[in-house]
């Protein structure tokens, strides 16, 4: 059993789950719902996980759960800008 951790932000909702595959690791299981902030905008679900070498609470899995969110919402926004481009070409 594991912790779980939600993050809502303007563009996102994220659920966090920490589980321990190892007795010195810890797994973050995310899944993310987007949502394009535009009339008729939409939605789009991604999950992904990721191993950190490092207990639950630690500053270095602390870390890593920043990373990941912001390099996903980053990623989110250059996916958002990209498309307008291409539908306004």
């Amino acid at each position: 059993m594991g912790e779980t951790i939600r993050i809502e932000v303007p563009e996102a909702e994220f659920l966090i789950r920490l589980a321990r595959p190892t007795a010195t690791s810890t797994r973050l299981r995310i899944q993310a719902v987007f949502r394009e902030n535009r009339p008729a905008g939409g939605t789009w679900w991604s999950s992904w996980e990721v191993d950190v070498a490092a207990l639950p609470g630690s500053a270095e899995v602390g870390r890593a759960l920043v990373a990941e969110l912001t390099h996903s919402r980053a990623s989110f926004t250059s996916a958002l800008a990209d498309a307008r481009w291409t539908e306004a070409a």
